[in-house]
């Protein structure tokens, strides 16, 4: 869900950093164009001292902000537990191959190379900067208990339940399905490994 929200995209541009909008070029076409930082987004920006190489693109998530707040406000006591993909900030600042940020199209499982062209077709999604969830959580009186890859969370919290249901399965064929299933999700290289949970805590004692 973290993933499908707005973002802004922000890029170092001259030992700054300017944030990248949607404008017409002069064939009337949807281009990016550099424009000074404002607002929460600067204020964001100051805030977590954020810098970037010459041409560096970064995501910058304002609406996970507010998704916190009302999570945190929601709950006396609990858990929140997000599932998505992402990495710790300084990974995907470091990451040679996200040099040119993490806004991606899809359309019809797709992955689209013009993200501008055909707006409100395709499916856009970032990459979850989990540094950032984790410092919102705090500042909303969220603290982190776990952070981990998904096959990891199931194979520690879930996954003896499934083979239990596995075992208990009369149909062979059902049988052996669900293993198939419980141990694709604890692969090291499985789809489960290419997400995170997050867990954080809201309590009211001391």
């Amino acid at each position: 869900m973290i993933d499908a929200f707005p973002v802004h995209r922000v890029i170092g541009r001259g030992g700054d950093v300017k944030e990248l909008r949607v404008a017409l070029s002069d064939a009337g076409q949807f281009a990016w164009v550099d424009c000074t930082l404002d607002g929460p987004l600067a204020e964001y920006c100051d805030q977590i001292k954020l810098e970037l190489a010459e041409g560096q693109i970064f995501e910058v998530n304002l609406r996970a902000e507010q998704f916190l707040s009302v999570a945190a406000k929601s709950i006396r006591e609990g858990l929140v537990i997000t599932v998505d993909y992402g990495g710790e900030r300084h990974e995907l600042l470091s990451d040679p191959n996200r040099f040119s940020g993490t806004l991606r199209a899809f359309r019809k499982h797709q992955f689209v190379d013009e993200i501008l062209s055909r707006p409100g077709e395709y499916d856009l999604t970032t990459t979850v900067d989990w540094t950032q969830i984790m410092e919102a959580g705090r500042r909303h009186g969220l603290e982190t208990l776990r952070f981990e890859r998904l096959n990891e969370f199931l194979m520690m919290e879930a996954l003896s339940e499934v083979i239990s249901a596995a075992s208990l399965a009369t149909d062979p064929a059902e049988q052996f399905t669900l293993n198939r299933f419980a141990l694709e999700l604890i692969k090291s290289d499985g789809m489960a490994a290419a997400f995170q949970v997050l867990v954080q805590r809201k309590s009211t004692r001391d």
